[in-house]
């Protein structure tokens, strides 16, 4: 599995959007216009936004700041059951964009799946051959050939939300060491430390610490 943070694209693009952060929570409490108030937020020292940030965030609890934050990965090689987690705890549905491998839309030979043992990896393999010679002798339809497939096969897909949502995922998905509960799938766990890992380097503010769900 490999995860690849697409959006924030660097350190810049992340103090950029903590500094909307900033701004979107400094506009409930003022009447400044915007440049002046953008001047004042960019007018910030580095201890400032940390301190403003970790008071809004975690003293009062204002933490729909985060909602104005995006970030956007691209991951691959991820087994379909792992997706079907994250759509049983419906956090694609309430708070993610999915854009996912279609198996209809490539042919079944080009499918892998990572079996746990060799054993297991060589009766896939095979069964992903038969399938792809019935659907052959038999004209099927890619998605009506779909319908057996094992949920290890891998897939591509891009996931997006915002930065609330995914303190949620991190919490409920990553290790203790780096924050969350520690009690997934070590795939699971590993998915998530590294998506964390990479937007702990452009936001780490933000980040720093991780919201309890």
């Amino acid at each position: 599995m490999k995860a690849r943070l697409m959006i924030p694209r660097d350190e810049a693009d992340g103090r950029y959007a903590e500094s909307v952060a900033i701004f979107s929570a400094r506009r409930c409490r003022t009447v400044k216009d915007y440049n002046d108030l953008w001047t004042e937020v960019q007018g910030y020292t580095i201890e400032k936004r940390e301190q403003f940030l970790s008071n809004v965030i975690f003293q009062d609890w204002a933490a729909d700041v985060l909602e104005m934050i995006y970030l956007v990965y691209d991951l691959e090689d991820i087994p379909v059951w792992l997706v079907i987690e994250l759509l049983r705890h419906r956090l694609l549905a309430r708070e993610f964009s999915l854009e996912q491998l279609s198996q209809r839309a490539i042919s079944g030979l080009r499918l892998r799946v990572e079996a746990p043992t060799s054993e297991l990896q060589e009766l896939t393999d095979k069964f992903l051959l038969d399938v792809h010679n019935i659907q052959t002798i038999q004209k099927l339809a890619p998605e009506v050939i779909r319908e057996v497939f094992p949920q290890g096969i891998l897939v591509n897909l891009c996931i997006a939300g915002n930065l609330r949502a995914f303190h949620h995922f991190f919490f409920m998905r990553a290790s203790v060491a780096n924050g969350g509960k520690g009690g997934a799938h070590p795939k699971f766990i590993e998915l998530a430390d590294q998506m964390l890992s990479q937007a702990r380097q452009v936001l780490p503010i933000t980040l720093n610490t991780i919201m309890k769900a």
